[in-house]
């Protein structure tokens, strides 16, 4: 029987890949493949994001800045 593991996202910027015996009683039981798309996933998503709000930053104009 291959080896189960869950990602540990207690720290979100550096999740950690661990073996199930380490985890709560409500993980998700993962095979390493699994577990590895989970983070790699999470950070995409992250990318995206970033990506969009550097383009927005970008195109902002200062007469586009609203105080208050």
């Amino acid at each position: 029987m291959r080896e189960k593991y869950f990602v540990d996202w207690s720290d979100a910027a550096f999740p950690k890949i661990l073996p199930i015996k380490f985890a709560s009683e409500h993980a998700q039981p993962l095979t390493l493949t699994e577990a590895k798309r989970e983070v790699v996933e999470h950070f995409q998503v992250d990318i995206r994001h970033a990506r969009e709000q550097i383009r927005l930053a970008r195109a902002l104009r200062a007469d586009e800045i609203v105080v208050g």
